[in-house]
C-alpha cells in the first residue's frame, strides 16, 4: 500500500507470502539538488547583473570593517593585512600531524620524479630568497596555530612557472575545524569578465598586462603568521623544518578578498592625483590581469605611466605587457614586455580557461575548433558533458555551435543513461557526426575593436531573438557611424 504523508510517500505491506523468502530491504532515496541546480545553470547563460549597489550580509560588513581597521602600509608602501577571523582561532586543533603526512607523501613522489623535486625545491627557495617565507624554530603546539598541507601542481601550458605549490587551508584539524572555517571570505570584489572584455573593445589602441605575484606582494601581519606555517626540508635526510609564510597565501578562503581589497584601496587612495590609473584598477582589472586602452597613443602612454606609478607605490609590478600597436609600449623596459608575438589568455590567469585567444597583430579574437577526441571508442554521457564544458565562451560567440551540443545533452538526459554507460548506436553516430563537423570548422575570427572613438558620430544597438521547442537565443550588434562610414560589430 502506498500512502502520501507529511514525510513523503511511504510503502507498507508484506514482501512475500512465503516465510523462507522473507527479507528486509532498506533504501536511502534522495535527490541531488546541488548537481541538478548545477546542470540547470549550465544552460542558463543570462543572470540579473544590473549595476545595483550590493547588499552586504552582516558577515561581509564585519569583514569590511575588519579590513578598514587593521590594514596598514609599511615604509616601502606595501600593504600589511590581518587575517579576517570569523570565529576564534582557539577552535583550531592539531594540524601538524596531517600536514606531516601530506609532506611525506610528497617526498615519496619526489623519490619517483626527480624533476618534480627539483622544481619544488626551486619554488620553495624562491619563497625564501624573496622573503615571502622564513624559517623558525619548532613552535609550541599548545598555542593557537595552523600548519598548511601543500602539494605541487604541474602546469605545462604556463609560459613562466611550470609548477605551483598549492597550500590547503581547508584541511580539518583534530577538532574538525579548518583554518578556512575560521575566516571570512569577504564580499565579492571581482569585476565581471564580460564587462572587462566589452570595455576593452571600445578603444582603437589597447594593452594588456598582469601583476607579477600579486598575492605575494601583500604582507600578512606578524601576529597572524602562526596560522600560515608549513613543513619543509629539501632532503629527506635532513630534520623537519618549519617555515612561516609571510604574504597573502593561495588556498586561504580570505586570500582573493584581501588581494582585491588592497587593489581597491590603492585605487581609492590615488583617485584624485592619478584618476585614469585609478579607474583602470577598479574597472578594467580581472583578478591579476589588466585590460585597457585609449583613443590615441599619447593617451595610452599617459595611462600606462599613471598605472605603473600607482602600482609601484605599493610594491606591485605589471609585466608581460602587450599591445595591438607597436609604439604603445615604447617607454617600458624590455624585461617587462611579453615575449609572445600574440597574446594568449593563459590557464593560470583565469581567461584561457574560457578559450579566449587574441592575435594582437591583426587585433582579432580567435577560436580554434579542434576536438582531441578518440573516435574509435564508444562515447559516454560524462565525455559529452566534458566536451560541452570546454566550449564555454564568455560572450556567447560560439552559441551556434554550443547549442547543438547542449540539445544533444538534453536528449541523453531523457534517455536516463548512467554517466559512464556507452551511448546507444543511433546517438553515438549522431555525436560522432557532430564532432567531425566541428573539427572541419575553420578558425573563427572576431574583430576586437568595435569602431568607437572620440570621432564617432552615432552609436546604435540592434538586438534580435528567436525561440524554438529546443532552445532560445538572442544576439546584440553595435552599429557605429564615423565620418559617414558604418561599422557593425557582434557584441554578445
Amino acid at each position: 500500500m502506498a500512502q502520501q504523508t507529511s514525510l513523503g510517500w511511504i510503502l507498507s505491506g508484506s514482501l512475500s507470502s512465503s516465510p523462507e523468502e522473507l527479507k528486509a530491504y532498506g533504501f536511502q532515496c534522495s535527490i541531488d539538488y546541488e548537481f541538478l541546480d548545477l546542470m540547470q545553470r549550465f544552460w542558463k547563460q543570462e543572470e540579473n547583473l544590473c549595476n545595483l549597489p550590493p547588499c552586504l550580509s552582516p558577515e561581509k560588513v564585519k569583514c569590511e570593517e575588519h579590513f578598514a581597521k587593521t590594514y596598514s602600509r609599511n615604509s616601502n608602501g606595501r600593504f600589511i593585512v590581518c587575517l579576517p577571523f570569523s570565529k576564534s582561532p582557539q577552535e583550531l586543533g592539531n594540524s601538524y600531524t596531517s600536514a606531516l603526512q601530506m609532506f611525506k607523501r610528497m617526498e615519496l613522489r619526489f623519490a619517483r620524479h626527480e624533476n618534480l623535486k627539483k622544481e619544488y625545491s626551486k619554488f620553495m627557495n624562491e619563497y625564501l630568497l624573496l622573503n615571502h617565507m622564513h624559517l623558525i624554530p619548532f613552535p609550541s603546539l599548545e598555542i593557537p596555530h595552523y600548519f598548511l598541507p601543500h602539494h605541487g601542481v604541474i602546469r605545462e601550458s604556463s609560459s613562466t612557472t611550470k609548477l605551483r605549490v598549492v597550500f590547503n587551508g581547508s584541511q580539518k584539524t583534530t577538532t574538525g575545524v579548518s583554518l578556512n572555517d575560521c575566516l571570512f571570505t569577504g564580499p565579492k570584489l571581482q569585476t565581471e569578465l564580460v564587462d572587462v572584455l566589452l570595455r576593452w573593445r571600445r578603444y582603437p589602441v589597447v594593452f594588456a598586462s598582469d601583476l607579477e605575484k600579486m598575492y605575494r606582494q601583500i604582507r600578512v601581519h606578524q601576529d597572524d603568521l602562526p596560522f600560515q606555517q608549513i613543513i619543509w626540508r629539501e632532503n629527506s635526510s635532513q630534520p623537519i623544518q618549519v617555515c612561516q609564510l609571510s604574504t597573502v597565501t593561495y588556498g586561504l578562503s580570505s586570500a582573493p578578498y584581501l588581494a582585491l581589497r588592497c587593489l581597491r584601496q590603492l585605487a581609492d587612495d590615488n583617485s584624485e592625483n592619478l584618476p585614469q590609473g585609478s579607474e583602470i584598477l577598479k574597472l578594467n582589472t580581472y583578478v591579476d590581469d589588466i585590460f585597457s586602452g585609449a583613443n590615441s597613443l599619447d593617451k595610452v602612454h599617459e595611462i600606462i605611466f599613471e598605472l605603473n606609478k600607482i602600482l609601484k607605490s605599493a610594491g606591485f609590478t605589471a609585466r608581460k605587457w602587450v599591445s595591438n600597436h607597436q609604439d604603445a609600449l615604447v617607454h617600458l623596459p624590455l624585461d617587462v614586455l611579453s615575449s609572445a608575438h600574440t597574446y594568449s589568455v593563459e590557464e593560470d590567469n583565469k581567461l584561457r580557461a574560457l578559450g579566449l585567444l587574441w592575435n594582437n597583430i591583426e587585433d582579432q579574437f580567435l577560436f580554434v575548433c579542434r576536438a582531441s577526441y578518440n573516435m574509435s571508442k564508444s562515447t559516454t554521457k560524462r565525455e559529452v558533458l566534458s566536451f560541452i564544458a570546454r566550449l564555454f565562451d564568455p560572450l556567447g560567440w560560439l552559441s551556434p555551435l554550443t547549442i547543438i551540443a547542449k540539445v544533444f545533452m538534453q536528449q541523453l538526459w531523457v534517455q536516463h543513461l548512467d554517466w559512464d554507460e556507452n551511448l546507444p548506436n543511433n546517438l553515438e553516430e549522431k555525436w560522432q557526426t557532430f564532432i567531425k563537423s566541428y573539427n572541419q570548422i575553420p578558425t573563427i575570427h572576431v574583430p576586437r575593436w568595435l569602431g568607437t572613438s572620440d570621432r564617432t558620430e552615432s552609436i546604435e544597438v540592434h538586438g534580435f531573438s528567436d525561440a524554438s521547442f529546443d532552445a532560445y537565443g538572442a544576439v546584440v550588434y553595435l552599429r557605429v557611424l564615423t565620418n559617414k562610414e558604418v561599422r557593425v560589430s557582434l557584441l554578445i
